[in-house]
């Protein structure tokens, strides 16, 4: 099954005795779209889920919901961190551009 609803329905309607599921490297809907309101994982049995990261299947649906919250909190917390490093960056130019300031009012 591709990473898209339309394949999910596909899937989800069919007859399908199994159902591989990609759980995606970037998150579930990628890094910069960090989102939980849409959840698509299915509890059935005929639902295998495989790892996009690790290229391997992982299991079924309890297994599937651990990496996907691993794979939302990584997320999160890659952008936190780049959040942080913009405020420190803008801080240390306010910084600089203070001090060349302070620097020609002296002269």
């Amino acid at each position: 099954m591709s990473r898209s609803s339309f394949a999910w329905w596909g899937a989800y309607l069919s007859n399908a005795k199994e159902i591989y599921y990609p759980i995606p490297i970037n998150g579930v809907w990628g890094e910069e779209n960090i989102r939980t309101d849409a959840d698509f994982k299915v509890n059935e049995k005929r639902y295998i889920y495989v790892s996009q990261k690790e290229r391997k299947i992982i299991g079924g649906y309890e297994e599937a919901v651990k990496i996907f919250q691993k794979a939302i909190d990584d997320a999160r917390a890659k952008k936190e961190a780049l959040r942080k490093e913009k405020l420190e960056k803008k801080a240390r130019e306010e910084e600089k551009k203070r001090l060349k300031e302070e620097a020609n009012k002296k002269i």
